[in-house]
């Protein structure tokens, strides 16, 4: 995916019990940079994350979404695009 003519990439997230204040770091392929998103519980939330913070890419082969607060239970991503 070629990313001229955006400048970010924005995705929705449900974070289910426990979630509250955990992290998820969004990263992109080939890009080496991540992004630290964080979670609220029992709610959507809407994050818009600009590609300068994701290494700006110029194009985009991958989107990575990791866990790494030890969180055990579940979350659901939805409405990923770009802007």
């Amino acid at each position: 995916f070629s990313t001229s003519g955006y400048t970010g990439v924005k995705i929705s997230i449900y974070g289910g019990a426990g979630t509250a204040g955990k992290k998820v770091r969004i990263s992109l392929t080939p890009a080496a940079s991540t992004f630290e998103l964080i979670l609220t519980e029992g709610a959507w939330t809407d994050y818009q994350v600009p590609f300068t913070n994701l290494g700006n890419p110029a194009t985009i082969t991958a989107i990575t979404f990791q866990e790494f607060s030890g969180l055990t239970s579940q979350i659901y991503v939805d409405d990923v695009g770009f802007y």
